[in-house]
């Protein structure tokens, strides 16, 4: 078993580049002069790390066709417990992909939200065309020029995986080899994971209080638990999001939905999108009761403002949740922020500045 990258076995570079006779910096040149700070170990260690080092070898990386119908994309989701997979095409080549976002948005164009029960058998007979749809037809973001989903290629520095993944928000980035083949996949879960296994290399910035973080990449999204589910759904896809806060009738945040909940409620019965005209109190209700083990008990990951960072990404490594609610207190329970894994990734990429000074 190949031994895993630690901070002890990373040498701290000089505090300053060593001058030489044949050229010293800053004399006769068009750049500035670079003033070295304290090297942060954290970088040091994804920089030396390739991203294709990160997930054990044994892990298998699910894939789906594009030419495959989204009812055989779910069975895959399903059985996998994932929310999204890479998408070849014929030749086996990567070719983009498909995660729930995208079968939320085609559902909440074939189920518009305004229809009442009395027309779920018309709404139903679509069903069978829902799920003979193919899954090329439904994604969002096959490979082209500005594809949010661009991959990097094996070899690659984790911390280039890392930086895109907080700068740009992406949830995930495919890598790929020279043959344009899948090889692996870094998701936001699996760098928080990481940095949670090497959290000493952060003894600087875990103690930073929720009330002092950077304003939020998103403002608070919340629903009522009054809304209809099928609802929420269609807010998630319009505002690019994979879950929201619900609320009650006095802006208590009483649950969480997210695109999760939607992989486990399409179990292609009868009444399978009828599930999606409760209420969203109701429809969590339904899937608790459906799916005892994969839904515990109404209990938002919440902190409170004066929580620490260390404690956030705690939460989000060992629970395995994606945000994490502020609120002002326990007993209100009234949030004021949504702490998403793009706003830890960003704010302990958050190192000793390096300035540049002027050229003599």
């Amino acid at each position: 078993m190949a031994k895993r990258a630690s901070v002890s076995d990373i040498q701290t570079p000089p505090t300053t580049p060593p001058a030489t006779k044949k050229h010293r910096p800053g004399v006769g040149t068009s750049v500035a002069k670079i003033q070295y700070g304290p090297s942060d170990n954290a970088i040091l260690l994804t920089a030396k790390l390739q991203v294709e080092q990160l997930r054990p070898r044994q892990s298998k990386i699910q894939t789906v066709l594009r030419s495959d119908t989204i009812l055989h994309l779910f069975e895959v989701l399903i059985k996998n417990n994932i929310l999204s997979c890479p998408v070849l095409n014929n030749e086996g080549k990567y070719y983009g992909f498909v995660d729930m976002r995208d079968i939320v948005v085609h559902a909440s164009r074939m189920f518009p939200e305004d229809q009442s029960r009395d027309r779920l058998v018309k709404l139903l007979q679509k069903e069978s065309q829902f799920s003979r749809t193919l899954v090329k037809d439904i994604m969002i973001y096959p490979v082209k020029k500005f594809s949010p989903f661009r991959p990097h290629r094996v070899g690659t520095s984790l911390f280039s995986a890392w930086e895109l993944l907080a700068k740009e928000g992406l949830h995930r980035i495919p890598i790929i080899n020279a043959k344009d083949e899948i090889q692996d996949i870094i998701t936001q879960s699996m760098m928080i994971d990481f940095l949670w296994q090497n959290i000493e290399c952060f003894s600087s910035r875990v103690d930073l209080k929720v009330s002092q973080f950077d304003p939020p990449t998103r403002d608070l999204s919340v629903i009522s638990r009054h809304a209809k589910a099928i609802e929420a759904f269609r807010e998630m896809s319009d505002n690019n999001l994979t879950g929201l806060g619900v609320v009650d009738n006095n802006g208590r945040l009483v649950d969480v939905i997210s695109l999760r909940d939607m992989k486990l409620t399409c179990v292609w019965n009868e009444t399978s999108f009828s599930y999606f005209w409760d209420t969203v109190g109701a429809y969590k209700a339904q899937l608790r009761a459906n799916f005892p083990n994969d839904f515990p008990p109404a209990s938002p990951q919440v902190v409170l403002p004066s929580d620490t960072l260390y404690t956030v990404l705690q939460m989000m490594a060992v629970e395995h949740i994606h945000r994490v609610f502020v609120v002002e207190s326990k007993e209100s329970m009234k949030p004021i922020r949504t702490i998403t894994q793009t706003d830890v990734l960003n704010l302990l990429m958050k190192f000793e500045p390096i300035h540049p000074v002027a050229s003599i």
